[in-house]
C-alpha cells in the first residue's frame, strides 16, 4: 500500500525566535526538505506494519542502532508537528533536544528500516540534512561572460550546469552574481574552484536587498548584500563553489559546473584507422570462387532468375556447349555405324 507521510517540525529557540533548517535531500522513497523554519519528511512506497524511520547524527550514518528520533511509517499518511505532537513520536537519545523538545542545530541523517530491524529498505542510502541556528534567504541570479548570460536570468538551481563550451572565451573572466541574507552574521563571500583554496570577495552593499530580506524573514535586523564574484576561465572541466562566510562557518550557497575544452578533441580518433583494412581483402578472394561453381551448377534452383539480366536467366548455371557438341557427335557416330551395318546386310542379300 502506498503511504505518504508529511512531517512538519516547528523549530523554536528558548528565546522564542525562529531558527532555520536549510537545505534539502531526496531519495526515491524518502524526501527531506528543510525550509522556513520547518522540517518536512515525505515517504512514498509500499511498507509493512513494522517498517520504521530513524533519525541519527550525521556521524552515525551506517550504524542504525540507537536512533535519536523514530516512528513507525504506518499504513496511512499523517502529519506530525514537534513538539506539539510529541506523544506520537518516540525518542530515546538525550542531548539532541533542548528543554522545549526541539532538535538542536546540527547535521543529521534519516533512513527507512525494515521489520523492526536495522537493515535499510531496498538497500537505500541515508538522506542527509542540516538544521541551522539562523534563517537565511538567497537568489542565484546570473552567470555571465562579457555581460552575456550563460545560465538562466534569475532563479538558477542550487547546482547549475553551463551547457555551452566556454573554450572560445578562454582567458576571460566568468562572473557569478546574486544576493544572500540571514539573521545571524555575514562577513564576506568566497569561491573555491575545483575544491582549491578559498578566494574571498567583499559584500556588494545594497539597501534594496536588506529591505527585501527583512520582509522575507520578518526581522528588523538582518545581514544581507549582493555578491559579485569573478574568476578567470582556464582550460578544463571546472566546478565553482560559492560560499557565504557566516561567523566561523563556510556556508555553501551555489555550485556552478562549466567546461572550457578544445572543440576538436573528440573528432581526432574516429577519422583515422578505417581506410586500410577493408580495401585489401575484398579484391583478392573473388578470383578463387570459380573453383566452387562446378559444385554449384549441379541443379541449383536457389540462384535461378535472380541475377543481372532482368529476364530471369542465370548467367552461370546454363547448358555446357562442350557437352552438347559431344552428345551430337556421339549420335552422328552411332547413326553412321547403324547405317553401315544395314548397307552391308543389303549387299549380302544380293549375293
Amino acid at each position: 500500500m502506498k503511504k505518504i507521510i508529511a512531517v512538519a517540525i516547528a523549530l523554536l529557540l528558548l528565546t522564542g525566535s525562529l531558527f532555520s533548517v536549510t537545505g534539502s535531500a531526496e531519495e526515491e522513497m524518502l524526501k527531506i526538505e528543510v525550509k522556513d523554519g520547518s522540517l518536512t519528511v515525505t515517504i512514498e512506497g509500499d511498507f509493512g506494519s513494522t517498517d520504521w524511520i530513524g533519525f541519527y547524527p550525521e556521524s552515525q550514518a551506517g550504524d542504525y542502532k540507537g536512533s535519536i528520533l523514530w516512528w513507525y511509517i504506518g499504513s496511512e499518511g499523517d502529519t506530525w508537528v514537534l513538539p506539539e505532537d510529541d506523544h506520537v513520536v518516540m525518542r530515546n537519545s538525550p542531548g539532541v533536544f533542548n528543554d522545549d523538545g526541539e532538535l538542536v542545530p546540527g547535521k543529521y541523517c534519516a533512513i527507512l528500516l525494515a521489520n523492526d530491524g536495522y537493515e535499510p529498505i531496498d538497500d537505500m542510502d541515508p538522506v542527509f540534512f542540516e538544521i541551522k541556528d539562523y534563517q537565511e534567504a538567497m537568489a542565484r541570479d546570473q552567470v555571465t561572460v562579457d555581460n552575456v548570460d550563460k545560465a538562466a536570468f534569475g532563479n538558477n538551481p542550487e547546482v547549475t550546469e553551463i551547457s555551452e563550451n566556454l573554450y572560445p572565451l578562454l582567458g576571460k573572466q566568468i562572473r557569478f552574481w546574486g544576493w544572500y541574507g540571514n539573521d545571524k552574521a555575514l562577513d564576506k563571500y568566497g569561491v573555491k574552484i575545483d575544491g582549491g583554496e578559498m578566494q574571498y570577495s567583499d559584500p556588494y552593499e545594497a539597501a534594496d536587498i536588506v529591505d527585501h530580506v527583512k520582509g522575507l524573514l520578518k526581522k528588523d535586523e538582518v545581514f544581507a548584500s549582493r555578491f559579485e564574484i569573478m574568476t578567470d576561465i582556464t582550460e578544463g572541466k571546472h566546478t565553482a563553489e560559492i560560499f557565504a562566510i557566516v561567523g566561523e562557518s563556510e556556508n555553501l550557497i551555489w555550485t556552478v559546473k562549466y567546461r572550457c575544452l578544445e572543440a576538436d578533441e573528440p573528432t581526432k580518433a574516429p577519422t583515422q584507422a578505417p581506410t586500410e583494412v577493408p580495401t585489401k581483402a575484398p579484391t583478392e578472394e573473388p578470383v578463387k570462387t570459380p573453383e566452387k561453381t562446378e559444385e554449384a551448377n549441379v541443379p541449383s534452383t536457389a540462384t535461378a532468375g535472380t541475377d543481372d539480366g532482368g529476364d530471369g536467366s542465370n548467367k552461370t548455371g546454363g547448358p555446357n556447349p562442350g557437352l552438347i557438341i559431344g552428345i551430337v557427335c556421339g549420335v552422328i557416330l552411332i547413326a553412321a555405324i547403324i547405317a553401315a551395318i544395314l548397307i552391308s546386310r543389303k549387299k549380302g542379300v544380293k549375293r
